[in-house]
């Protein structure tokens, strides 16, 4: 996996101890793994959907680990904004992506269309499956048990020595 900052990296470090990364970009990850150059690889994006039509099984569930820990949703990442931004700009922006959430999240289709862009050749109910695991309620509005898990996650990071937990300042409408 490219990106020893991503939220894939860090719960593979929290959940497994002793571990040689290999980085690389998310597409290439499956290849790498099907031609025997990495033992195993965090698989995201559609990869996680995908695999095992591509022979490869389930090791570990990062999911399935971190919810049998906390009970908690996986924060798979998170909208932020610079706080030197005067406040009233960052709730208008607020606003605005709120709305765009929510706009598709009630045309589906529409934004479907959109996204099939980028699909990288995946059929339309991949690209709407894949979609919806990340365009929901959550990211529409960060209920209480988002920002418990994102605290959550923080808190393990910091037991473990990976970094200090970051302030996390929640702006709502």
């Amino acid at each position: 996996m490219r990106g020893k900052y991503t939220t894939a990296n860090l719960l593979l470090k929290l959940a497994v101890d002793d571990f040689q990364p290999v980085e690389m970009l998310f597409d290439e990850i499956i290849p790498a793994v099907k031609r025997g150059d990495v033992d195993a690889g965090v698989v995201i994006h559609e990869g996680q959907i995908t695999y095992a039509q591509h022979g490869l099984v389930n090791i570990l569930d990062l999911w399935g680990w971190w919810h049998e820990k906390t009970k908690l949703p996986l924060p798979l990442g998170i909208n932020v904004i610079k706080r030197d931004i005067p406040e009233g700009t960052q709730r208008e922006f607020l606003v605005l992506m709120r709305e765009s959430i929510q706009y598709a999240l009630d045309n589906v289709e529409e934004a479907l269309q959109y996204a099939m862009k980028y699909s990288r050749g995946a059929d339309k109910e991949l690209v709407k499956k894949f979609a919806l695991m990340y365009v929901n309620k959550y990211t529409y509005e960060m209920p209480e048990e988002v920002v418990k898990a994102h605290d959550e996650l923080y808190r393990m990071a910091e037991r473990k020595g990976f970094f200090a937990r970051p302030p996390l300042d929640i702006l709502f409408p």
